[in-house]
């Protein structure tokens, strides 16, 4: 299955989300890894851009910052990751 996602799943992973907004996201991406779905994402998207940003800032988080390295290491594996270039 492909799951397209946006930019909700770096809004939870953020440091400073909501206790219930993180669970929510790391049960979405362990089901995510579980079941081998592929996800789409768009280059250059609110998505890529946040996800960056917050990637970024999570420095000072080490359990943030654990997260956001994880997520970009499976977001470059092609296996699991469709990208799809931005129509502009």
């Amino acid at each position: 299955m492909e799951i397209v996602v946006n930019e909700w799943l770096p809004e939870y992973l953020r440091p400073g989300a909501d206790a219930s907004e993180t669970e929510l996201a790391d049960n979405f991406v362990k089901a995510w890894v579980e079941k081998c779905d592929k996800i789409v994402i768009r280059e250059n998207s609110p998505f890529t851009s946040k996800f960056y940003t917050y990637m970024d800032r999570s420095g000072g988080y080490p359990t943030y910052r654990k997260r956001f390295e994880v997520l970009f290491h499976l977001f470059l594996d092609s296996n699991r990751t469709v990208k799809v270039k931005s129509s502009t």
